[in-house]
């Protein structure tokens, strides 16, 4: 750590700062409340990074008044490596607690862990920031089978989360109307997007790319799934051509006539949605979508794209319809993928007005200004309650 000055809030992310949701979902929200006047620090653990993008990123927060700690993240042996990061960052966090941190808010479970004991041996308040069911998608993705020890222990442990914090953020209101008692002390903020980077290019602009995928292309992501959707699409538009926005493009192999694959940096996703006609958020069906808000989908209706998306995601089966911004699948067979091309290609048929009611919609419900105002009430009314515990 740098110099000991005062702080009163305390972030927490098992996301590295350098990851894309950490570029997307962390540092905008910290930076936005820091400008709103929070003594902010983040406590995060890291990936191996470019020293370069470490040293850049230091040096923005530090400009801004924000200090940063980056601990190192450990992967393996699996549970023990992060029970060890856990226990790391307990010691860490605590020391934080003499420099007048009051809040600690947590970003997703592992995070939470640390902010539950000190919340348990020093009283300190904490924020869960509920980014999703984790036993649910690891079970979705095939990682954990459903029901077993683990899934169960995070399930508990995620019930306790919700129950001791003394706020918590959702990011749909479907999960927020799951939560049952405790639903009055959550407030729903979807995955927000910079409307300032991401933007519609111009009406006139040659649209480089039919659909576009941007993100992971395994996991939760249906990839074989979006490649029968650009099939379908490509039967009715045979000149369509698909872009994939992937992370390890080196490891994708056989890929169809009409779809590219790139790697690139995060400043570089925005120009390259804005150039396409269509984002695709096609995500494994299963629980863990009820708390689901894709990155994806905010970035491509701010740039005035519509979406199409697979049934069960979060708000999304009736936003996306109600607005008509895009299309729901109705299921995956090649009659769904079918029906969802043809919806979607009528839509397109008025590209101006749809461009509007899309970026209208990512203006009304995902912008970032909005968010950081959601999470600042969220943090002076927090801030305003008792000390820490001595």
């Amino acid at each position: 750590m740098t110099a000991q000055r005062p702080r009163d809030a305390l972030f927490l992310t098992y996301t590295g700062l350098l990851e894309p949701l950490g570029v997307s979902q962390v540092l905008p929200y910290v930076r936005g409340l820091a400008a709103r006047g929070h003594r902010m620090a983040i406590l995060s653990f890291e990936k191996p990074a470019d020293p370069v993008a470490l040293a850049e990123t230091r040096r923005l927060l530090a400009s801004e008044g924000i200090e940063w700690e980056a601990l190192r993240y450990h992967k393996r042996p699996p549970v023990v490596s992060t029970m060890a990061d856990v226990a790391r960052g307990f010691l860490r966090a605590h020391a934080y607690l003499g420099r007048g941190v009051r809040l600690l808010h947590a970003r997703a479970h592992v995070p939470a862990l640390v902010a539950h004991a000190l919340w348990r041996t020093r009283g300190v308040r904490f924020l869960f920031d509920h980014r999703g069911r984790m036993a649910d998608e690891f079970a979705d993705a095939g990682i954990w089978p459903a029901g077993g020890v683990l899934y169960r222990a995070v399930e508990r442990w995620e019930r306790r989360f919700v129950r001791d914090a003394a706020a918590t953020v959702v990011l749909t209101e479907r999960l927020r109307q799951e939560l049952g008692e405790t639903s009055a002390r959550a407030t729903v903020i979807p995955c927000a997007v910079d409307l300032a980077a991401f933007q519609p290019a111009p009406p006139a602009a040659p649209r480089e790319f039919d659909l576009v995928h941007a993100g992971s292309w395994s996991g939760l992501y249906l990839a074989r799934e979006t490649l029968r959707f650009f099939a379908a699409f490509r039967r009715l538009r045979p000149s369509a051509r698909l872009l994939l926005l992937v992370p390890g493009v080196s490891a994708i192999r056989d890929l169809p006539e009409g779809v590219e694959a790139r790697t690139v940096a995060p400043a570089a996703v925005p120009a390259l949605l804005a150039r396409a006609g269509a984002g695709l958020s096609l995500r494994q069906p299963g629980r863990a979508q009820v708390a689901a808000s894709p990155v994806k989908v905010s970035e491509a209706l701010a740039c005035g794209l519509p979406v199409v998306s697979t049934p069960g995601v979060g708000d999304l089966d009736t936003l996306v319809p109600g607005k008509r911004v895009g299309v729901v699948l109705r299921g995956l067979s090649d009659d769904d993928l079918r029906a969802a091309a043809r919806e979607l290609i009528a839509l397109q048929a008025d590209p101006v007005g749809l461009a509007r009611r899309c970026r209208a919609l990512a203006e009304e419900r995902y912008g970032l200004p909005s968010a950081v105002e959601a999470y600042d009430g969220i943090y002076r009314a927090l801030l305003a309650r008792d000390t820490v515990r001595p």
